[in-house]
């Protein structure tokens, strides 16, 4: 009798044992709502890249980018901010009136270095990321410089530099042809 209670014992033991080892191995698999668009993972909780239009990566890698809707171009005689001097640092940005977003992405230098003698000067040549305004999604790179090209129109502006150092520029943008 003692060898059956003790047999008994023992299976009832291990298999209380066997159902807390299997029971601790289950693994509960919550289903992570799927990210279709920006919207849904910025909501998510994902970074958001600081890029123009915004940018959103979920945990499988997939980049959503924000869709920015073009503002309708206001009538010529809005001037509003345009001819306006404005400093710019490297990957500073500014938006105006009409939608048109100006990004500083770089400072070109091709001064001549201490102590070297040069045929040329050199010049420091900022280098703009423009969108937006009557570009609409197109992105176009402009680039104009201290000395040469120190104003380019395109795509219905004119882009002038008054002054730059390596890391800044001060820039006027306006529409149409320059004053």
């Amino acid at each position: 009798m003692i060898k059956t209670t003790l047999v008994f014992v023992s299976v009832i033991a291990l298999f209380a044992v066997g159902s807390l080892v299997i029971s601790h191995n289950k693994t509960v698999v919550v289903q992570k709502p799927v990210i279709t668009n920006f919207e849904e993972c910025v909501r998510d909780g994902r970074p958001i890249m600081e890029t123009y239009p915004r940018q959103c990566r979920d945990d499988s890698g997939h980049v959503f980018t924000e869709v920015v809707v073009s503002p309708v171009t206001p009538p010529v005689s809005d001037v509003q901010n345009f001819s306006t001097e404005y400093l710019l640092n490297i990957d500073g940005h500014i938006t105006l009136p009409d939608g048109l977003t100006v990004t500083l992405k770089k400072v070109n230098d091709s001064r001549c270095p201490k102590g070297v003698t040069c045929v040329w000067a050199g010049e420091l040549a900022p280098v703009l990321s423009v969108m937006g305004g009557y570009f609409g999604t197109a992105v176009q790179e402009v680039i104009i410089g201290t000395v040469r090209n120190q104003s380019d129109t395109t795509g219905g502006y004119t882009f002038a530099i008054r002054s730059a150092t390596i890391e800044s520029a001060n820039i006027v943008v306006y529409r149409g042809v320059s004053n």
